[in-house]
């Protein structure tokens, strides 16, 4: 089963989000007793080698149309409602205009995902970034103001200066310098009385860096030109190729020497130039000094016309979608490239996110499934000479039934006595402590069985409180399963839920960042009655009877205590860690068919442990006869009355909507 999850999640997630989105996380999620190995996930932001995530870079192209964007989306002037930091390198700048309402701006100066996007909805809540103090320094400068401008304040350079002020037509106090290069990506608040640092999100001293510092109370410099050439300097196709054929780049693959040579030109536009051009693959491999004489007129025609674009300012789509990986449908205007630019991106953050905390909840529970499996056995040694108590008791009878052997029972001494044991029929010797009379032995056996019988009454509750902690685990590693596997949208909300149940049944240290953590999944749960969501999983059968699936061991039990009513469906995977799973029909119950309980049935199987497999059998029960006994942990029911259907995982609705879209 771990190798045939593995590879099913590889395969939906990329037929989901594309290869380049997720190519890092390849083989991250591996499964070893079930659980998540957290000895075998990726870091974030890395590939399985350790080189950098194959994730389109935000260049020139992006940048002056995100700069657009923002004039043209009416999102200058905009007032600043709030800045929340929902991630350690990226803040989101709330923005309230009539046109659109509120609209989420996101920077994101993260070395592998730096970037500018723009959402309507706002970030998830909850995170521990929200307590660092660059979101709120933000805040308290700029919260309230009025976004006046966005430009670009140097040509082929990857920075955006978003401009700010108290009103309309007045001053521009203070300017926001977007530096969007990879690994030297930086956000640097200014005072434009006079041009000092305010704040920075990453300083940069002496040591760092010997050309340009950027620390508080410093002048602002805009960062040193990148290597290459502008794109102008070049106004023929002679001086064109002389620049592609010097040496040092003549050995170099077309598209990969235009992007090193000229400024401004990300490798996505590069390769876009090379197949406008009309270069057929075969030469698209090759360096500029084997690329064909016919060839250099039709390629620098393409490089200059998207030169002439950028300087324009004419909406060049496909080039901009091109470089960002995305549909390059020039006539594709449902959604503009800044928001195109954040729905890209925040994917990808959201699936770093889901990784670390995977990886976090796989260590925790893989952490306490040893320390349980440990003191579970030596529980069960205890209890093993626990049961020995009886037979303590027997030697002691023994010996009290034979102390007309001694002449003097209260003071005689021996090192054994011969006796015949009557459960057996056999003669047997027990040996005897020679500094005690034959009673004073007897007597010893006597405690000792009370003793381990004492330790029996103690020791099997313990083993049972092991046990149960044991299955709660086991429940919560099947929901991680499925939600690994989900598409729901919410997986981080259900994560964090996980993460606060463990916490709150002591599995998990609870520390200073979960409280706001605790907050975020509470204000996620009002926004979801806000707007008619459901934290649980909703279906609808063949014949149109709802059907819900919990996805937590707080959902399970929300769904089985709180929702299912008497004649309602109740089911769960047998013999598996899994979801509960009910099959509204208390009003119906009649009508329901044979396909309407496979479907429940194929469902609860799916949300088990037991996907794995071809069959597995599936508890069916009413929920009056389902209990929760006292002090058990969540998701954990005693069921009174049970009937089996036979489920196969592969026959779920889900199951054969991911193997189509594979």
């Amino acid at each position: 089963m771990p190798s045939t999850l593995c590879g099913h999640l590889a395969k939906r997630l990329q037929c989901k989000r594309g290869v380049c989105a997720i190519q890092w996380r390849r083989n991250v999620r591996t499964y070893a007793r079930g659980v998540v190995s957290a000895a075998n996930l990726v870091q974030p932001g890395k590939t399985s080698t350790g080189t950098e995530p194959a994730v389109r870079s935000f260049d020139y192209s992006s940048l002056k149309a995100a700069a657009r964007d923002l004039h043209d989306l009416e999102l200058v002037p905009a007032k600043v409602a709030s800045i929340i930091q929902y991630h350690p390198q990226s803040v989101a700048v709330q923005l309230r205009t009539p046109a659109l309402g509120d609209a989420q701006l996101h920077i994101c100066w993260s070395p592998a995902f730096s970037h500018v996007g723009l959402l309507r909805k706002p970030p998830r809540r909850g995170s521990a970034s929200e307590s660092f103090s660059f979101g709120d320094q933000l805040k308290r400068h700029l919260g309230n103001m009025l976004l006046l401008d966005a430009s670009l304040p140097e040509a082929w350079e990857r920075v955006l200066r978003l401009s700010f002020g108290d009103t309309l037509g007045g001053p521009i106090r203070f300017e926001l310098n977007i530096e969007l290069m990879n690994k030297h990506s930086n956000v640097v608040l200014c005072d434009c009385s006079d041009g000092s640092i305010l704040l920075a999100a990453n300083q940069v001293g002496q040591r760092k860096s010997s050309q340009r510092q950027l620390q508080v109370k410093g002048r602002y410099e805009l960062p040193p030109a990148a290597g290459g050439g502008v794109p102008t300097s070049v106004s023929t196709v002679i001086e064109f190729r002389e620049r592609l054929l010097v040496d040092g780049v003549r050995d170099m693959e077309v598209g990969r020497a235009i992007s090193s040579s000229f400024r401004g030109v990300g490798p996505g536009v590069a390769r876009l130039l090379v197949a406008r051009a009309g270069i057929d693959a075969a030469a698209a491999g090759t360096t500029c000094g084997e690329l064909p004489e016919g060839e250099w007129d039709a390629l620098y025609g393409a490089f200059g016309a998207w030169v002439e674009d950028m300087v324009s300012d004419s909406a060049d789509v496909a080039a901009t979608m091109t470089s960002m990986g995305l549909a390059a449908d020039a006539g594709d205007r449902s959604a503009s490239a800044l928001e195109r630019f954040g729905e890209y991106y925040q994917t990808i953050l959201q699936e770093e996110e889901k990784s670390r905390l995977l990886a976090s909840l796989a260590r925790s529970i893989s952490k306490q499934r040893d320390k349980l499996e440990k003191k579970l056995a030596s529980l069960e040694r205890q209890a093993d000479v626990s049961s020995q108590a009886d037979g303590m008791k027997l030697k002691g009878d023994l010996i009290m039934s034979h102390l007309h052997l001694f002449k003097r029972p209260t003071s005689d001494r021996s090192d054994s006595i011969e006796v015949l044991n009557w459960e057996t029929g056999e003669p047997e010797v027990i040996p005897l402590d020679e500094t005690k009379t034959p009673v004073e032995n007897a007597e010893k056996f006597y405690k000792q069985a009370s003793k381990l019988k004492r330790g029996a009454t103690k020791v099997l509750p313990l083993m049972e409180e092991c046990k149960a902690d044991m299955s709660y685990l086991g429940d919560n590693e099947a929901l991680l399963e499925s939600i690994v596997a989900s598409e729901e949208g919410d997986e981080l909300d259900l994560l964090a839920q996980i993460e606060l149940e463990l916490i709150n049944n002591g599995f998990i240290k609870r520390k200073s960042v979960h409280a706001m953590q605790e907050k975020g999944v509470q204000k996620n749960k009002k926004r979801n009655k806000k707007t008619g969501g459901s934290e649980y999983k909703r279906l609808s059968s063949p014949n149109g009877f709802e059907v819900l699936v919990g996805r937590s061991s707080q959902q399970n039990d929300e769904v089985t205590m709180r929702i299912a009513k008497p004649g309602d469906i109740w089911m769960h995977a047998r013999g598996f860690p899994g979801a509960h799973v009910v099959l509204r029909c208390a009003q119906t119950k009649d009508a329901v068919q044979d396909e309407d309980l496979e479907f429940a049935a194929n469902l609860a199987a799916y949300y088990s442990k037991g996907i794995g497999l071809k069959k597995v059998d599936v508890i069916m029960a009413d929920p009056k006869d389902i209990s929760k006994p006292k002090g058990a942990k969540p998701g954990q029911v005693m069921v009174a009355k049970e009937r089996v259907i036979v489920a196969m995982p592969d026959a779920c609705v889900l199951a054969s909507t991911t193997t189509k879209s594979e």
